[in-house]
This record gives structure tokens, sequence and C-alpha cells, in this order.
């Protein structure tokens, strides 16, 4: 009698070790690497007009999460999402995404942007960027579509 307890618990923890073991392999691959995180450069010079500059690259959006941008000018810059429609090197963008019209991301800061991109049935975004000064000007830093 004892040894059949002991051989059902003996098999039901090799069922529940299994289990658990491959939830934890298999399900960071579902999660984290879902999203579009690997940071890309941005970096121009601002001509100083007071207008909008529009990042030179539409990224897919892979995820619900939010964008995440890092400022590494020496000024505030003011972000938006910008939902875009891909085609090949080329994009069209579609329409302002972003929770808020624009997010302030202060020199040297980073933020992560909420956005209905996914949401409004987009697959890809592109920044809107306006620095906070109005005179000639380099604007640096990185993005990514998606956070984790």
């Amino acid at each position: 009698m004892m040894k059949k307890k002991f051989r059902n618990l003996f098999k039901t923890c090799i069922v529940v070790g299994t289990l658990a073991l491959s939830t934890s392999i298999f399900l960071p691959l579902g999660s984290d690497a879902a999203g579009n995180i690997s940071d890309r450069k941005f970096d121009y010079t601002y001509i100083g007009d007071g207008c909008d500059h529009t990042v030179e690259v539409s990224r897919k959006k892979l995820d619900y999460t939010s964008c995440y941008v890092k400022n590494t000018s020496n000024f505030a810059i003011r972000i938006n999402v910008l939902s875009t429609n891909r085609s090949g090197k080329s994009f069209t963008v579609l329409e302002n995404s972003s929770v808020t019209p624009y997010l302030r991301v202060p020199a040297g800061h980073s933020k992560y942007i909420p956005n209905y991109v996914r949401e409004h049935g987009y697959h890809s975004c592109t920044l809107g960027i306006n620095p906070e000064i109005h005179k000639r000007a380099k604007v640096t830093g990185v993005w990514s579509p998606d956070s984790v």
C-alpha cells in the first residue's frame, strides 16, 4: 500500500516538474521575445524652424506595449508616436496614435510612450519629434517601437 502511494506521488511530482520546467522555458519566448525592443539610433540636425521632424525609419510594432525613447540631446524634446503604412523602405504616416499629443522627454532621460498603434489596426510606427528649442541643434537619441 505504501509502495503504491509513493509511486503515485512520484508520478505526480514528475508530471508537475515537467510542466513547470516546460513553462519556464517557453514562457519568455512568447512574452519578452514578441516585441520589437531593440534600440535604434536617431540623429539629425534640427534647423530651428519650429516644425516637427519624423524619424526616417518606420519600424514594425509587434505588441501592445508602449514605445521607448531615450533623449541623448542636451535639451528637452517632445515625442509622439505615428502609425505608418510600410512599403519596403518607404512609409506613409497615417495618424497620431499617441495617448497624449506629445510627451516631454528631458535631456538625458528616457520615457515609455503609451500609444494605440496596434489597437487602431496598424503594424508599424515612427516617431514625431519636436525639440523645445527653436535654433539649429543636433537631436540625438534611441527608440524602440515596443518595450519590455
